[in-house]
């Protein structure tokens, strides 16, 4: 386990713990929509490095094949 997962899992264990405790859950709805939201970036991020990684392997193979 990386450590960013460690530390995210520290921080909903303390979020969701003091929620229980206080009854405010505004707190634990930020973080599980920062969260969402981070890995919704994160995976718009790694779909475009693939993208660009296939368009240029085409585009590649294409000039091989013309020139």
């Amino acid at each position: 386990m990386s450590e960013v997962q460690n530390n995210l899992g520290e921080k909903f264990k303390e979020t969701i713990a003091e929620a229980m405790k206080t009854g405010d859950f505004h707190a634990l709805n930020t973080l599980v929509t920062d969260t969402v939201n981070d890995a919704l970036r994160e995976a718009d991020f790694q779909a475009n490095l693939s993208r660009e990684a296939t368009e240029k392997k085409v585009w590649n193979s294409r000039r091989r094949l013309a020139g």
